[in-house]
């Protein structure tokens, strides 16, 4: 059995109705009195069982995936003011792109490298929410773990040459597990400031 309905009677007297489609899947609600709607939500699905629609009072927002993926990797949102796309790499679901738009305008988009296994090198940003591009290089250590992050303006990677102040450059180290407990700390070289942990 589902929850069809519900009704208040008081103070406020309002009905909330749940639909469901054939295949008893969540299609949607609707809040009002008697025949009239004051709020409303559908939910559509594609052919593999994917939230593929949501309409609601402000308009109609639909989703794509990635082509010939049962994932759910995606890969576009449209609504009725804005827009976004995701892209991958070819063969393994590494984002390479993410576009945010309102009409024509791209308001913020992120170009993503990422390495062999899988760790981002660095992600580019621009659009009019940022006025001048910039972008971030990354660097790991031995076990996969972040150890640098810098900042420099422009949309090249390779061009380090305007980098931005040191208070956006980042530097990490790890502390080693121990068998026992002890108080030990890490900085941030950039800031100076300590953080305190305790190994267990």
């Amino acid at each position: 059995m589902r929850l069809a309905s519900e009704s208040l009677n008081g103070l406020l007297v309002k009905t909330i109705t749940r639909n469901f489609d054939s295949l008893r899947r969540d299609a949607g609600f609707q809040v009002g009195q008697g025949n009239t709607d004051e709020f409303y939500t559908k939910y559509g699905y594609d052919n593999v069982n994917r939230l593929a629609s949501v309409i609601d009072m402000s308009g109609t927002f639909n989703y794509g995936f990635t082509p010939n993926s049962a994932s759910n990797l995606r890969a576009s949102l449209t609504g009725p003011a804005l827009s976004g796309t995701w892209t991958y790499e070819p063969g393994r679901d590494a984002l390479t792109t993410v576009a945010n738009m309102v009409g024509q305008t791209t308001v913020s988009s992120y170009n993503y490298q990422v390495n062999a296994i899988g760790q981002r090198n660095n992600v580019v940003q621009s659009g009019a929410a940022f006025g001048t591009a910039a972008f971030s290089r990354f660097l790991y250590d031995t076990t996969g773990e972040l150890t640098d992050a810098k900042r420099y303006l422009g949309a090249d990677p390779g061009n380090i040459s305007s980098p931005v102040g040191s208070w956006r450059i980042f530097f990490y180290r790890y502390l080693q597990v121990t068998p026992f407990e002890q108080d030990q700390k890490i900085s941030d070289f950039t800031k100076m400031a300590t953080f305190v942990f305790r190994a267990r």
